[in-house]
């Protein structure tokens, strides 16, 4: 019953931060750029799993970590579903969604370890796949049912009309004009923008409406009113002997049969839908913690440090901060010096992405000062962050079990070939999960597709679906062929349907069972691809005495891959747009193809560790983790 419940709950704040946040961030109308930017940066605690993963191995029980940490993340749910009606709300999200992470990769860490402490060999492979099923039930749950309920809640029905007698309306399709004498008119999508008809086509003359509107009317005149303020004219065009539009506007009004004006209007305002949503999503993740905390057995061997390890705790706590400090400082460090050389260097490398602001902003507030001054002065500060940090945590560390446990893992074979593949095999996969959930948004003009939410919803089902079927196909391939033959034919798979979505960006297709057949065979080859990338993974954590540690340390790379390729992605498309991104991604998956040629496939040792013990066979497709299954 336990098993279920612990990773369905497990899933619920990894795709609430890393997926939902960037769809009610667009939906509040903030720009793609700061959304990658930020939820790729509040994602970094999943990629310093392999920091805190001995802190939770050294200290307190796992059952102990896993139940005070799914309590906090009960209460910053129920926090998240109101803070976003404040002023300054994604400045309060980002700090709320922060404190989730965190509190989420702790929980994590002691999940997987309760898990592995509380069964042995045979019954964990049993439960590998009902783990694994749920965690994506859970993932399902918040960027499938949840999106597809807020969508219908609030969707603005589009409006029949048509041009008057000898008329014609306009329509924008990519960079031709179309003229159609009816149309089903509506707001873009819930983040606002054209009107648009039901192929996404962009009426002309263009008429953009405020994100959140919930009331949309259309006049006998042609006047568009949203929630009451009119924002134009639809403009109706004369033809030319019947033939071309001779681009002159006919005075009068729309043929809307019997009426003179129509109304279409949501149910609840969108941002009112997101406070329902995240409030179903908090008092569902509590009723999983009520359950869970009293169907979870207490293992034998789950017991709190003792002796000397006991009285370890305080200062594992200050390594972990420590450590935690040094990998924030140093990142920001690197951000801004590159800022400051892309400012130096000049206009033509100076990209977006890494321009310096006209108006200088620290998390959300105005600072006076020249830009590169201000620039300069974050720098320094993160520096001397970082080398306080590091200086202090070389003397704690130095002897202890903590850096044991991380010196171990360098000590593997072929450490750097390893490295690299968890950090490269994903990396193009990546950037296409992070961003494509604001390509379908964006509207037709940017280059995206223009979805509402409740076709979001109905796409990111078929992709869930397809990712479920790729993993147990995956673990079936596996069982069959082995990990070393069947590795080529997994990353294969899981990379060429980006070719997918090169498409889509380039043709911009409407209809939604295209979309639906691309996220479905995307996801599918992820999925299966992703099988191979996940045994490997927990053969590697296997290689020594610290199983848990070693398994963070592998998913937290992992995750630091992820937060790598969306901030990058997030650059290379908000540069050359959304084409540009996607074949990049597609040349991404090219490191991490080819280092299959270097990592080692036997059962190799670390130098201070007893050799392993004889495998169990393959008895089922693996258990993934962070962003697409436990871990």
């Amino acid at each position: 019953m336990y098993v279920p419940v612990l990773y369905f709950m497990q899933a619920m704040p990894v795709a609430i931060v890393q997926e939902l946040a960037s769809v009610f961030f667009k939906d509040m109308g903030i720009a793609n750029a700061p959304i990658v930017v930020w939820t790729s940066l509040i994602s970094l605690p999943w990629s310093m799993q392999f920091l805190l993963g001995p802190l939770v191995e050294l200290s307190s029980t796992r059952r102990r970590w896993v139940f005070q940490a799914q309590f906090i993340i009960a209460i910053c749910l129920g926090l998240l579903a109101f803070i976003i009606h404040l002023p300054n709300a994604f400045i309060f999200c980002l700090l709320v969604l922060g404190t989730m992470a965190i509190t989420s990769a702790l929980c994590n860490i002691a999940t997987d370890g309760l898990y592995i402490l509380a069964m042995d060999g045979p019954t964990q492979a049993k439960f590998i796949g009902v783990q694994t099923t749920c965690y994506r039930l859970g993932r399902l749950f918040c960027v499938g049912l949840l999106v597809l309920l807020v969508g219908v809640a609030t969707r603005v029905d589009k409006i029949p009309l048509n041009a008057p007698r000898g008329g014609y309306i306009e329509l924008k399709n990519k960079d031709k004009s179309e003229f159609v004498t009816s149309a089903r008119i509506g707001i873009q999508n819930s983040s606002g923008g054209a009107l648009t008809d039901d192929e996404g086509r962009e009426v002309l003359p263009k008429l953009e409406v405020p994100a959140g509107t919930m009331k949309l009317t259309i006049r006998g005149t042609g006047e568009v009113l949203a929630d009451g303020k009119t924002v134009g004219r639809i403009a109706y065009l004369t033809t030319n002997n019947g033939q071309t539009p001779k681009g002159e506007i006919i005075e009068g009004g729309v043929q809307l049969g019997s009426t003179d004006e129509r109304t279409a209007e949501a149910k609840i305002p969108i941002m009112m839908g997101w406070t329902f949503g995240i409030a179903l999503a908090a008092i569902l993740y509590f009723v999983g913690f009520s359950t869970a905390s009293r169907t979870t057995p207490h293992p034998a061997k789950d017991v709190r440090p003792e002796g000397d390890e006991a009285a370890e705790t305080p200062r594992n706590i200050a390594r972990t901060v420590l450590i935690v400090s040094a990998g924030v400082s140093g990142y920001f460090f690197l951000n801004a010096l590159v800022r400051l050389i892309a400012n130096t260097l000049g206009d033509q490398f100076n990209q977006k992405g890494w321009l310096l602001p006209k108006e200088n902003l620290i998390l959300g507030m105005p600072v006076h000062g020249n830009p590169a001054m201000v620039e300069m002065i974050q720098m320094i500060g993160c520096l001397a962050v970082l080398v306080t940090s590091v200086i202090l945590m070389r003397q704690l560390l130095k002897g202890s079990k903590m850096a044991e446990a991380l010196v171990s893992f360098t000590r593997i074979e072929k450490f750097y070939a390893v490295f690299g593949f968890i950090l490269f095999y994903r990396f193009g996969e990546a950037m296409v999960s992070r961003l494509t959930p604001l390509f379908v948004k964006d509207p037709i003009g940017k280059g995206g597709l223009a979805l509402s939410n409740a076709q979001f919803g109905l796409i990111s089902i078929a992709g869930i679906v397809g990712i479920v079927a790729g993993g147990i196909a995956g673990g079936w391939f596996l069982s069959q062929r082995g990990l070393k033959r069947g590795f080529w034919p997994m990353v294969i798979c899981m990379h060429s349907p980006n070719l997918l979505y090169v498409y889509a960006a380039y043709a911009q297709p409407s209809s939604i069972a295209v979309l639906n057949f691309i996220q479905f065979v995307d996801q599918f080859g992820y999925g299966f691809g992703y099988a191979g990338y996940s045994v490997y993974l927990m053969s590697i954590a296997n290689r020594g005495n610290f199983k848990t540690a070693h398994y963070a340390i592998g998913t937290g790379l992992g995750a630091l891959c992820i937060t790598s390729a969306a901030i990058i992605g997030g650059i290379i498309q908000s540069n050359y747009g959304w084409h540009a991104f996607y074949v990049s991604a597609v040349l991404f998956t090219i490191p991490g193809t080819l280092i299959l040629l270097v990592i080692p496939h036997d059962d190799g040792k670390s130098q201070d560790e007893e050799p392993p013990a004889p495998p169990e066979p393959f008895q089922g497709y693996p258990r993934p983790e962070l962003d697409d299954g436990p871990g």
